[in-house]
């Protein structure tokens, strides 16, 4: 509730207490949209960079405090300060500009600045000075009618509010000082000076004083919003020798030699009261003018210095805009000062390589130009309980040592740096959100120390960076001789040559989106141990881009034989080299070995020539290779297992096996012979083939006409025609065109009467391996259901739908055993669960015939394996979507609608890829692309009505009043606006958007007013409780959360809850884009902040649909809400998962480019 009284006695000038607050700057115009164009990634700019050969600014990495720079030789530097230097305006990026100007509504305001902080413009009509976050704001007000103030730069000054005692209020980048100056000392004697009232009002804060005089204003939850250092005040006394600052400084801050004595404080109610020092007024030796102030800041900056001469006094976030360091003779005055840096989480990736952190600063005055010793020494963590003398940072370990003769004219400028690499380097192995830095100088108690500094508040931390290539793994490693890396130093390979080439496998973040060069270093040790003896380079080449990779091979020689050698390889992107792999160990024995068959193959010729496709099955022909009473060949593939047997027809005969390739790159046959006696050879490398990445589908039905009797194939020119009355209905899938983005396209739909789409001719050879999905919508169950079929002349050869005979209710991949009447025995590969009916769903089927066995995925999930199918045959006629053929008739007509339907002449292999970052194909045609279900941008301006600015029109409705939810908030980030909840259940709903028992992902941009406490940015509501909700938690050190629970049961029965988590907390005051995604193939939470995925994953192993409304700044836990206290800006709800580059775009409002 909003406070406002008017005290009797005199006033002294308001404390403004400077916010972040999302609202157009003074001189801004308000805006609707993003800013156009893209602007440059971290990949983007490192290419321009490289290119130009001059440093490219990573806009999207900007903020406030924080500026990234791609440089020329690949590396990063980030310059990050404690304390805003920019602001987003209508215009982008504009430096802070604090220099006030009037703006119509009767207050004057920064031009420029990061706060919405607005003095009075004469009168009392509005309050002297107000400033708020969102929902919770501070005003103070003078008690009489204010005259029009004076305007020079950043102060304004109210002439003789009292006689010969003027009011400057002026404007910091994040807070403001006020002083009153006392011009004469008859102007001091003035009774109104002796207690000085000022009337308080707040809202949605409560503010306080401790014992030392210093306030702070706290929310519901006990955090601080506003805070205020015990008030001072002081005269215009200088020390001998030292330069006299002008008036308009003084107002700010004591020069040095100035005398400074406290101002005691009390809190009566709703009234500030401020009691000058009067023996100070009263001094004959005290030096007009006086100047009496408090001064107030938001407590979201993250600086402070502290005062032996005053130990309990608190000045964190000071609106100084600068501070002493040192001993100070004069007036005894002995202070340190401390600086909060925020560590980026790019600066935290796990192969991130902190080349150097310098800490640039500015001495801003001097007492002499002494070689004054400074120590810069990474301390604890600053907060406001740890701003005074008495509480302030233990020191962790002191960084740098610095000679500082600067700060006087004739001292040598101003400029001084110090090293802090070795502090940002350790709070970002912690994964620490920040790291605090600390100023300590000369404070030997001397009348001749005159050490004493005086440096700017806004010190920047530089961080140079570059992301190292990653570790090469052993599984990617082999030798051209023995095969695979034997990572067992008790089972080493065995080669026959002492001279190899070793193979490696090398992968660089930096290559997702720009050319890198890597190369790899094979180095080798006797015994893995001592010396190394030798070592050898593979050429710098441009590597695959990320998360693939690329091969590099080199030569080594030179090996022993008989001994055991161990030999690792490491990776070098032109600046940094990666971790060292782990051993393979290997022996030299170039005695002839017992032979193992010989294997040839047309499909896949022995050498480095890429050849077929992962998954596309090739023949390869296994002979005696002189053992002419051989009985059994046994192989594996990308092993020395040998476990399949392959048996001739006659002793030493020929055998040709089916094998399905399931990487690319590299791959290698391992096998060996058994002779009629049973005697083996040993399991040996034999044969080593090189094969190409997954080919596209032969064939793409997408459907996106909309209309008419045809459907074309993208991959081909055939077509495929309706047989009877087919319909048109939404679809699944968007179709995205250059930048732009549609999610509007179009599925067939059938009634369930019969009508089908047919081709011409065959698709695809269902004797071999072959593949074909769908997305799919069932309406009806009552019967079998095909969706995508391909007829013989009795059935069809494959049939993909729904099984509802035999009392399975399962989705189902089946093949009948013979193209015949009658055939018996046909092959099911079934769901786990019932279908959904009305749900969107996607079915996968495969068929390899390296094992002859069908696999059925549902969402990207693999369901049964069947049995061995005894004789795979030929289905020569067309393909089919709508139906299928049983003994030659029509059967299973499909009822509802189909899209994106694929078939492939490959096994789609569903095996998780050693990169356990990579997904398996079948995952991605389940869950990508991330369709758009919902996008409420916020940019109302009045009413209640919020619109869904996609096309599938899910509007919501505010519950919250109009005048202070809309035109209050602007995020600084985008320049988006958005809306503002006070924390009392305001909130906007809207129907379900997402189907929360499948893939999803939710973002919004968001700042939190509360600095503690529970609160929901969105969530999607059940009967009982939220589905999911996003947001933060107390309960979990106040982390941003992405939560889930089990069940839509009341209370405890819900449990138990799944929860995705931030590395760090959530940081009051700050816009920033939370993303949440949920993988139902993998049964995954992932939370990602500002971009990057966190570390902390959850596993949602029950999802359920939460069908009751889309809720933005609510949710319901336990029965009880989690209400939110901030601004929201610009939500997404997507249907399926979003990856990091996406939501990269979607941090910016761009939406995503989809992947078709």
């Amino acid at each position: 509730m909003l406070r406002t009284f008017r005290a009797g006695a005199a006033g002294t000038a308001a404390a403004v207490l400077a916010a972040l607050l999302s609202a157009v700057p003074a001189g801004a115009d308000p805006v609707d949209q993003p800013p156009p164009g893209d602007p440059p990634t971290e990949d983007q700019a490192q290419a321009e960079a490289e290119s130009s050969g001059e440093r490219v600014a990573v806009e999207e990495a900007t903020t406030e405090t924080t500026e990234v720079f791609a440089e020329p030789d690949g590396t990063f530097t980030m310059e990050t300060s404690p304390v805003p230097q920019r602001v987003r305006t209508g215009q982008g990026w504009e430096s802070v500009d604090t220099d006030l100007a009037e703006v119509g509504d009767g207050t004057v305001q920064p031009k420029a600045a990061p706060a919405e902080l607005a003095f009075s413009g004469g009168g009392t009509d509005v309050p002297m000075a107000r400033v708020g976050i969102g929902s919770k704001d501070v005003s103070l007000d003078w008690p009489g009618e204010l005259p029009e103030p004076g305007i020079e730069g950043n102060q304004a000054t109210y002439a003789d509010v009292l006689p010969d005692v003027d009011l400057v209020l002026t404007a910091g980048v994040d807070g403001f000082t006020q002083v009153l100056v006392v011009h004469t000392a008859e102007a001091a004697q003035n009774e109104r000076l002796e207690q000085l009232e000022l009337a308080l009002g707040t809202r949605g804060v409560d503010m306080g004083r401790d014992d030392h005089g210093n306030l702070n204003a706290q929310d519901a939850g006990g955090g601080t919003v506003f805070t205020a250092p015990a008030p001072t005040m002081w005269d215009s006394s200088s020390g001998a020798g030292q330069e006299q600052l002008s008036p308009r400084s003084q107002a700010v801050f004591p020069q040095a030699g100035a005398r400074v004595e406290k101002v005691d404080t009390e809190l009566a109610g709703d009234t500030l009261r401020l009691r000058p020092d009067a023996a100070m007024l009263a001094d004959e030796d005290t030096r007009f003018p006086v100047y009496i102030d408090p001064s107030v800041s938001v407590a979201r900056q993250a600086w402070g210095y502290v005062n032996r001469q005053y130990p309990g006094a608190n000045y964190f976030n000071s609106s100084d805009d600068d501070t002493g360091v040192g001993y100070e003779p004069q007036y005894g005055n002995t202070k340190r000062a401390f600086w909060r840096f925020h560590v980026a989480n790019r600066t935290k990736r796990s192969r991130t390589e902190i080349h150097s952190a310098t800490l640039r600063m500015e001495v801003t005055h001097a007492f002499g130009c002494t070689d004054a010793t400074f120590e810069l020494w990474r301390v604890s963590f600053l907060s406001r309980a740890k701003t005074t003398w008495n509480t302030q940072p233990g020191k962790y370990g002191k960084q740098d040592t610095v000679n500082v003769d600067k700060g006087r004219p004739g001292c040598g400028g101003s400029g001084v740096e110090f090293d802090a690499t070795t502090a940002y380097r350790s709070a970002a192995d912690a994964d620490n959100n920040s790291v605090t830095l600390g100023l300590f100088g000369n404070e030997t108690r001397s009348g001749n120390n005159h050490d004493w500094r005086r440096f700017a508040n806004d010190p920047k931390l530089v961080i140079s960076y570059n992301n190292q290539p990653e570790q090469p793994q052993t599984d990617r490693m082999s030798d051209a001789q023995g095969g695979m890396c034997a990572t067992d130093r008790d089972q080493p390979r065995i080669i026959n040559e002492t001279e190899t080439r070793l193979r490696g496998y090398v992968r660089d973040y930096d290559s997702k989106h720009t050319g890198q060069k890597t190369m790899l270093r094979f180095a080798w040790w006797l015994n893995g141990e001592g010396s190394r003896q030798g070592e050898v380079d593979t050429a710098y080449a441009d590597v695959a881009e990320y998360p693939d990779g690329s091969y590099r091979t080199a030569t080594i020689t030179g090996l022993p034989e008989g001994e055991l050698i161990g030999y690792r390889a490491l990776a070098r992107d032109g600046q940094d080299w990666s971790q060292r792999s782990d051993w393979c160990w290997l022996t030299v024995d170039t005695s002839n070995p017992e032979s193992g068959p010989e294997v040839t193959s047309t499909d896949y010729p022995a050498g480095d020539q890429q050849a077929g496709a992962v998954g596309a099955t090739g023949a390869f022909t296994f002979t005696n290779n002189g053992v002419t009473d051989a009985v059994a060949y046994h192989y594996s593939l990308n092993d020395d297992s040998c476990s399949t047997e392959l048996t001739p027809d006659e002793p030493g005969g020929t055998v040709t096996a089916e094998v399905t390739p399931r990487r690319d790159g590299p791959n290698l046959v391992h096998a060996r012979t058994t002779d009629a006696a049973g005697n083996s050879s040993e399991c040996r490398l034999v044969y080593t083939f090189t094969v190409a990445p997954a080919s596209e589908s032969v064939a793409h039905f997408p459907f996106s006409e909309g209309s008419g009797t045809t459907a074309a194939d993208t991959r081909t020119e055939r077509s495929a025609t309706a047989d009877g009355a087919v319909e048109w209905a939404r679809g699944r899938i968007g179709a995205g065109s250059g930048s732009g983005y549609r999610t509007q396209s179009t599925a067939v739909s059938m009634d369930g009467s019969g009508p089908r789409m047919i081709t011409q001719d065959p698709v695809v050879d269902t004797s071999g391996a072959f593949s074909v999905s769908a997305w799919v919508k069932l309406e009806d169950d009552s019967r079998n259901r095909t969706a995508v079929s391909q007829d013989g002349d009795v059935h069809s050869g494959f049939h993909l739908g729904y099984q509802a005979t035999y009392d399975l209710d399962r989705w189902v991949f089946k093949l009948p055993s013979a193209d015949a009447y009658g055939a018996s025995g046909w092959t099911r590969a079934v769901s786990d669960e019932a279908p959904k009916l009305g749900a969107w769903t996607h079915l996968l089927g495969t068929f390899d015939p390296e094992h002859n066995r069908a696999i059925l995925y549902v969402d990207g999930v693999a369901q049964q394996i069947t049995e061995p199918i005894d004789n795979p045959w030929k289905a020569q006629g067309p393909l089919v979507v709508g139906g299928g053929r049983f003994e030659e008739n029509t059967s299973a007509p499909w009822q509802g609608a189909v899209d994106e339907v694929r078939v492939w002449d490959r096994v789609v292999i569903g095996d998780q890829p050693e990169e356990s970052d990579v997904a398996p194909e079948p995952w991605h045609l389940a869950n990508e692309p991330g369709l758009l279900q919902a996008r409420w941008r916020l940019n109302e301006t009045e009413g209640t009505a919020v619109a869904d600015s996609s096309d599938h029109g899910v509007d919501g409705t505010l519950d919250a009043d109009p005048a202070t939810a809309w035109n209050n908030a602007l995020n600084t980030v985008t320049g988006a606006p958005g809306v503002t909840f006070n924390g009392a259940g305001e909130h906007i709903r809207a129907d379900s958007a997402v189907r929360t028992d499948r893939s999803f992902t939710a973002a919004a941009w968001v700042r939190l007013d509360e600095a503690t406490g529970n609160g929901t940015m969105v969530s999607q509501a059940g009967a009982q409780q939220s589905g999911f909700l996003l947001g933060h938690q107390s309960g979990f050190d106040d982390k941003w959360v992405l939560e889930t629970t089990a069940a839509d049961a009341a209370g405890t029965d819900a449990g138990p809850w799944s929860r995705a988590k931030s590395d760090n907390p959530a940081q009051f005051g700050r816009w920033t884009h939370i993303a949440a995604t949920f993988d139902y193939t993998r049964k995954r939470l992932t939370l990602y902040v500002d971009g990057v995925a966190q570390q902390t994953t959850g596993e949602w192993t029950t999802p359920w649909h939460a069908g009751n409304g889309t809720v933005i700044g609510r949710a319901w836990r336990l029965g009880e809400d989690d209400l939110f206290s901030g601004q929201v800006s610009d939500v997404h709800l997507y249907q399926g998962v979003l990856d990091e580059d996406a939501i990269s775009e979607i941090y910016f409002g761009v939406l995503p480019q989809q992947l078709t």
